[in-house]
């Protein structure tokens, strides 16, 4: 296909390394695409395992595609340049194991187009585990929930977004202090600023498999998540952040100076892992399930629990007994979990709902 790359509306930006496994995948998601107004930046993070060759490849057929490789440097020395190369005005973010529904890019282009007040709009994915598809809790939808959901937890999909190349430029880009949450860190610069969004439809599927960076890395993700949100609590407060960008990921001691304690880091790190067991059990990987509850618990070691602490790992290993159909272990840890920590109790329905529902369709 020859196009006329200097007046691409859309950059879709795919940072990769190591991704030779799916690398094939993802690229001819975007090469179906319905909207064909975009050139795909593919940025090779010093992979040695023939990414590169496969890139180069597809471009062969496909002038849209830009081929860049660079020394490994990681994932946000990959981005900012790309959002620096990017030709288009809009940034649409892919990983080079997913695969992008065909009207994904048109579905994102025509609702910024339709909501100028909005920077970065993402979308609903389905996992892809095994050959499956699965159907995940969806994103938080509207105005009211993706508010309510900010302060707390990242509301996008990184992998789904598309942005305004300016607006991402005008709030700093991403910031290598917040490592493994720096998406989460430019959202919350970028909602101060202009309004976000989620799109109900299912126009990514999102692989789900161990490699995968957030799997490797959940203590710093959940240090990093923090650390954005203390830092936007200081922007809100018109003080200086306590974070420096220049000094690598930002540490223990570092939120702790900036007044985190550790039963807080102890609670974010405990909710995601929480969130990873109810993916691995929502797939049916309860070896998985039981190894990262395993992890978690050596990482607590012998450090004093928190009561949300101990609500959530009761959680965990009652989803767990109930998915190995131990009916009476799994409502005695369910039924504990939801003593420690009242609110847990619409968790539980829901989670029950959804298990007859899906009972009820299979």
């Amino acid at each position: 296909m020859l196009i006329d790359l200097q007046q691409m509306r859309l950059t879709v930006l795919m940072p990769v390394f190591n991704a030779a496994r799916h690398l094939d995948d993802a690229l001819a998601s975007i090469a179906k695409q319905s909207f064909t107004d975009f050139e795909l930046l593919v940025i090779d993070d010093g992979s040695v395992d023939g990414s590169a060759a496969i890139v180069a490849r597809h471009a062969q057929a496909d002038t849209r595609i830009r081929l860049v490789r660079q020394e490994r440097r990681g994932l946000v020395a990959t981005l900012n340049p790309g959002l620096a190369m990017a030709r288009g005005e809009l940034i649409a973010r892919m990983d080079a194991d997913d695969v992008a529904v065909e009207h994904r890019l048109a579905h994102q282009v025509r609702f910024l187009d339709e909501h100028p007040n909005v920077a970065v709009v993402g979308t609903a994915v389905k996992w892809l585990a095994d050959g499956r598809l699965i159907s995940p809790p969806p994103p938080p939808l509207g105005a009211r929930q993706l508010a309510a959901s900010l302060p707390r937890q990242c509301p996008l999909i990184h992998p789904t977004v598309m942005a305004r190349k300016q607006a991402l430029i005008e709030a700093g880009s991403y910031r290598p202090a917040f490592q493994h949450a720096e998406d989460y860190d430019l959202w919350l610069r970028v909602a101060e600023r202009r309004e976000l969004a989620n799109l109900p439809d299912v126009l990514l599927h999102y692989r789900i498999h161990n490699d995968q960076v957030s799997m490797r890395h959940m203590r710093q993700q959940a240090i990093s998540t923090l650390a954005a949100q203390v830092a936007a609590q200081h922007r809100v407060r018109k003080i200086p952040e306590p974070f420096t960008t220049d000094d690598g990921p930002v540490t223990d001691e570092a939120l702790r100076l900036a007044g985190v304690t550790r039963s807080q880091i102890q609670e974010a790190t405990t909710e995601l892992y929480e969130a990873r067991v109810g993916q691995c059990l929502l797939l049916g990987h309860l070896d998985d399930a039981q190894h990262l509850i395993g992890e978690l618990l050596a990482e607590i070691g012998n450090q004093p629990t928190t009561r949300r602490t101990r609500a959530s790992l009761r959680w965990m290993k009652g989803r767990q007994a109930l998915s190995q159909r131990r009916i009476l272990v799994a409502g005695c840890a369910l039924a504990g979990s939801c003593l420690a920590d009242p609110s847990r109790l619409g968790h539980l329905v829901k989670s029950l709902v959804r298990r007859r529902t899906a009972a009820a369709s299979s």
